[in-house]
């Protein structure tokens, strides 16, 4: 049996990112939830996330900070980017930084499942 693929969510809208949460975790994937870019970058560290979830778009540390920030120390690490609005500059700089996907809210929850899906099937070709 393999482990559990773990996700961790970073979005400031609370009631958002728990209910995206619960929904994931009936999927059989383990989630953590982070409502700031900074709390994000301390679960990292302890969490040992397999993909992150990211908004760009929050109060104290953006999207990118955290992003380039993870890039630092976890530069294998599966991003995708869901936000409701990014610059064109933002997604260029993310784009850059090796983002594994970029949705746009208000998701679709499928296609949430098959980005997701395709990040876990990426890291089994790691191991391989």
């Amino acid at each position: 049996m393999s482990a559990p693929y773990r996700i961790l969510l970073v979005d400031d809208e609370e009631e958002y990112v728990v209910t995206l949460a619960e929904r994931l975790e009936l999927r059989g994937l383990e989630t953590r939830v982070a409502l700031s870019g900074e709390r994000a970058l301390a679960m990292a560290a302890t969490e040992k996330p397999d993909l992150v979830l990211l908004d760009m778009r929050m109060p104290g540390l953006s999207g990118v900070e955290v992003l380039e920030r993870i890039r630092q120390v976890y530069p294998s690490l599966r991003v995708v980017i869901i936000t409701g609005y990014c610059s064109e500059g933002d997604f260029s700089r993310a784009c850059s930084l090796g983002v594994q996907g970029y949705l746009a809210k208000p998701l679709q929850f499928e296609e949430l499942m098959q980005a997701i899906q395709r990040c876990r099937e990426e890291g089994d070709d790691d191991i391989a």
